[in-house]
């Protein structure tokens, strides 16, 4: 498969995929978008599939930036990101949350989320999937499991990133009181 390549990505099948990322990464060594924060967030990670670096965070670490921002510089052009949202005062922010991910990393965000309701938990699916500008490219309903899909242009990450430099123009130096 070639990075101009266009394809799909679908759920269910992303939450198995993000198992196989995590999986591969800790037991043969992630190549390509290594990633590791495990200090107190588990590991971000990233694998190449195929010639697309595909980043993984999870669940609650979408609420943290610089995790995204970490899959970003280790340069992946998609992010997925399983989860299982039933938190009310999420909700609110849930496809804010990966639509920023998404604008601010100048990658692909996909998102796969349950539904129904567990031990007194509703769960409100709403899966997605993000183009790099933000764009909703697909979104499942919140109440039905259901499958979704779109056409991921990985040749348009490297051409947005090109356009619009934030990671280039990133400033680390001021970031110092972030990390004391």
């Amino acid at each position: 498969m070639s990075a101009q390549t266009a394809f799909s990505y679908a759920f269910p099948t992303l939450q198995q995929l993000a198992e196989d990322v995590l999986k591969h990464a800790r037991n043969k060594g992630a190549t390509a978008c290594d990633v590791d924060v495990s200090e107190g967030f588990g590991q971000t990670v990233g694998v190449r599939c195929g010639e697309v670096d595909l980043g993984t965070i999870i669940c609650y670490e979408r609420h943290f930036p610089e995790l995204g921002r970490l899959v970003a510089l280790a340069g992946g052009a998609v992010m997925a990101v399983p989860v299982a949202c039933a938190s009310a005062p999420t909700r609110e922010v849930f496809q804010i949350e990966l639509r920023a991910q998404a604008i601010f990393n100048e990658l692909f965000v996909v998102c796969a989320n349950r539904v129904g309701t567990e031990s007194g938990k509703t769960y409100y699916g709403t899966s997605g999937i993000y183009g790099p500008d933000g764009t909703v490219l697909a979104q499942a309903s919140d109440d039905q499991p259901e499958v979704i899909t779109a056409e991921v242009d990985v040749a348009s990450v490297s051409h947005r990133r090109h356009v619009l430099p934030f990671l280039r123009d990133r400033r680390p130096d001021l970031y110092g009181r972030l990390t004391d």
